[in-house]
């Protein structure tokens, strides 16, 4: 990954549990500033309801800076 913020750490996180895989990309940078170009977050996001899940961008809860979570349900190839 390239950082294109002046953080200095990313933390990513990829869990497969019961029905639901959740991917969660979190950093200490100064955010996704406003006016900057989404299209690669548009994607993320048209992809996850394509599969019937959802991205959710916010900040991090333990008041770092940006959290960027990917939910998917899951599916068995007998489904």
């Amino acid at each position: 990954m390239r950082p294109t913020t002046p953080g200095r750490s990313v933390d990513v996180h990829l869990r497969c549990s019961g029905d639901e895989l959740t991917l969660m990309v979190a950093d200490n940078g100064c955010g996704v500033p406003h006016g900057v170009a989404r299209s690669g977050l548009k994607n993320l996001e048209e992809r996850a309801h394509a599969l019937g899940g959802v991205l959710t961008l916010g900040e991090r809860p333990e008041g770092g800076r940006t959290r960027l979570v990917w939910r998917v349900p899951t599916w068995s190839a007998k489904d």
